[in-house]
């Protein structure tokens, strides 16, 4: 590049070697966060950030043209969500908080009075599982739907969302990568078929034996998943508190993931529970006291 100029003046000089000698392509992993700062001005993840930020638009204008309204929920609560082992706590002025696990029990408490509402902010988890899926702090878009009768109504707006920004996120990524290549319509859907998938493909767990029906599968399973799939689930109940459970079959709740491959889980939704009854028996049955949650209860 060339600079035409009527003067100049030197304000500073460079570090010696330029920025290669502080961080390149092959640095390791602790370098490159140790230098988040010079990263940022790299080709790569300049790219990965300005994807970000037309997903997240696009993610509102999806929203919002379907009437949905925007919550900006509390990350300070004294609640949990997802299991009290991989909470964040502090003290709060001598009493037990928490930074969030997410922000589904908020939202919920908006419907009444909002309808549909949706948000995009930070949740925390206290895991230290290093994969692309488990991070200590990162962005939750989530979204609260007023009614859902069956199975399917939550099928709906996954689909939904996917395809209001298939093309302007997969005209960008071909700019930035000429080797991504997006999904291709139609997703695979599969409930128990699935665990035919992994014994044909000879997937099992780490003690050796086959996965069956019910179960927990882990992360990396959902990775080998090759095809794109709608894994539209009646899935066991685990861990489940607050979701409806399946009524001629009291163990299961209506769930739907969509997996990716190599990914694994990018959308999860699940049907909520309306009976305060049940709901109370999921805090007994998980050793949950109901008292900080009587709000999410009376409503």
């Amino acid at each position: 590049h060339e600079l035409h100029c009527d003067f100049w003046e030197l304000i500073g000089l460079a570090p010696a070697g330029g920025a290669d000698n502080l961080l390149n392509e092959d640095s390791d992993v602790d370098v490159q966060l140790n230098n988040r700062h010079m990263l940022i001005r790299g080709e790569n993840v300049s790219k990965i950030l300005r994807v970000r930020s037309t997903v997240t638009q696009c993610f509102r204008d999806h929203f919002f043209s379907r009437g949905y309204y925007e919550i900006a929920p509390p990350t300070l609560v004294q609640t949990q969500v997802e299991g009290g082992s991989t909470l964040f706590s502090l003290n709060y002025f001598g009493e037990q908080a928490y930074l969030t696990q997410s922000s589904q029990l908020y939202l919920e408490t908006c419907i009444p009075a909002l309808g549909d509402t949706f948000c995009i902010a930070q949740s925390y988890r206290a895991e230290q599982s290093r994969t692309r899926r488990h991070l200590s702090d990162l962005s939750n878009m989530q979204r609260l739907m007023k009614t859902i009768s069956v199975l399917f109504d939550l099928l709906l707006p996954v689909k939904g969302l996917s395809r209001s920004h298939e093309t302007r996120v997969s005209c960008l990524l071909f700019v930035y990568s000429e080797a991504f290549k997006p999904p291709k319509r139609p997703f695979r859907r599969m409930n128990t078929e699935a665990i035919e998938w992994l014994r044909e493909h000879g997937i099992k767990k780490d003690d050796g034996t086959f996965y069956e029906f019910g179960e927990g599968s882990k992360e990396p399973v959902h990775r080998l998943l090759r095809a794109d799939t709608d894994a539209s689930q009646i899935r066991k109940q685990t861990n489940s508190v607050k979701m409806l459970l399946v009524p001629r079959f009291r163990s299961f709740v209506l769930q739907v993931d969509v997996l990716m491959p190599n990914v694994g889980e990018i959308v999860g939704g699940s049907m909520r529970t309306w009976d305060s009854e049940e709901l109370l028996e999921g805090y007994r049955r998980e050793g949950i006291d109901p008292t900080p949650y009587y709000w999410y209860t009376d409503q």
